[in-house]
């Protein structure tokens, strides 16, 4: 008992070092080039200001503000998870209407605002935690965002199931191949899109997943849709069961 006892300690101080590590890794690699352009943009500015006309000044201001944006989603999604990892999260369970979590969501992500809203008449309330629910479908709504063609539509649906609701998220881009389908709920993990790999920490759908099952529910994602064409792209619905109240 006691050997079994050491080696799950043993075990548990190297996933705390590989997690720390993976924290640094990412904090040196995804906040490198948003850091990277504000200072050049800044210094630019402060240098050659004057000389610049009207449209570039407003073009760099506007470069530097999305990339603090970029910083800010980043930070906020290492320090979830490391909040997670830490046991530091804490969860009050109670009745939440889903509509009014969606688009609480839907208002913080860019590039979600026409977002379709379809929530069952029985499937209004569920039990959960407003906050953690919300960063759920917050970083639900920009993974679709993320992969999908910019005029393509992301679909928000509840529906009830029994004495669970299931909330998904659904988008027409470019899917989760088959290979990866099991891994994009692991820590870090960033889909490939063709020869590219999406940009970002690779937390976002970690911490979906961490903040679901706190709340006493469970995520999975599907890909490819079975509701679109065939001949276009395969999509992907991420959907979450929750308590229903």
């Amino acid at each position: 008992a006691r050997l079994s006892l050491t080696t799950a300690r043993a075990e548990a101080q190297q996933d705390s070092q590989k997690l720390r590590n993976a924290l640094l890794s990412s904090l040196s690699h995804d906040l490198r080039t948003p850091l990277t352009s504000i200072r050049g943009a800044a210094e630019t500015l402060s240098q050659a200001g004057p000389a610049l006309d009207e449209a570039t000044r407003a073009d760099m201001l506007a470069s530097i503000i999305q990339d603090s944006a970029l910083m800010t989603k980043f930070l906020a999604n290492i320090m979830d998870m490391a909040r997670v990892e830490a046991g530091g999260l804490t969860v009050r369970r109670e009745r939440v209407k889903l509509e009014e979590i969606v688009e609480a969501a839907i208002a913080r992500v860019a590039g979600a605002v026409y977002t379709r809203v379809n929530i069952a008449p029985d499937a209004v309330f569920a039990q959960a935690d407003a906050g953690l629910l919300e960063q759920v479908m917050v970083n639900l709504l920009d993974n679709a965002v993320k992969y999908a063609p910019p005029d393509s539509h992301i679909t928000v649906s509840a529906v009830r199931d029994g004495a669970l609701v299931r909330l998904s998220v659904a988008d027409a881009g470019v899917g989760i191949a088959p290979g990866e389908l099991d891994s994009v709920f692991d820590s870090f993990f960033r889909a490939s899109r063709g020869d590219r790999v999406a940009p970002g920490t690779g937390l976002g759908l970690a911490i979906a997943k961490a903040f679901t099952e706190a709340m006493g529910g469970s995520i999975r994602a599907q890909s490819p849709r079975t509701d679109l064409p065939a001949d276009g792209l395969p999509g992907t619905i991420i959907a979450l069961e929750l308590p229903a109240a």
